[in-house]
């Protein structure tokens, strides 16, 4: 079990997962790096099927969710 926010975000390193960001938008990928602000580095898919990495701030998420591996 993790003691502190930053242990949950360590163990998501690497992992797919979901941000909900404050304008009501989601944004799915694979967690890469983030930092003490919560600025976040991901990995995601856009819609012409190309990998890029994205950086989201911090102060525009609203929460991060570890996707469930076994869902496609």
């Amino acid at each position: 079990m993790e003691e502190r926010p930053l242990d949950f975000l360590n163990n998501l390193k690497g992992k797919k997962v979901v941000l909900s960001l404050k304008e009501g938008k989601s944004i799915e990928g694979t967690l890469l790096l983030f930092d003490i602000h919560l600025n976040l580095v991901i990995k995601y898919v856009n819609s012409e099927n190309k990998r890029k990495d994205l950086f989201v701030r911090g102060n525009s998420v609203v929460f991060v969710e570890a996707k469930d591996e076994s869902e496609k």
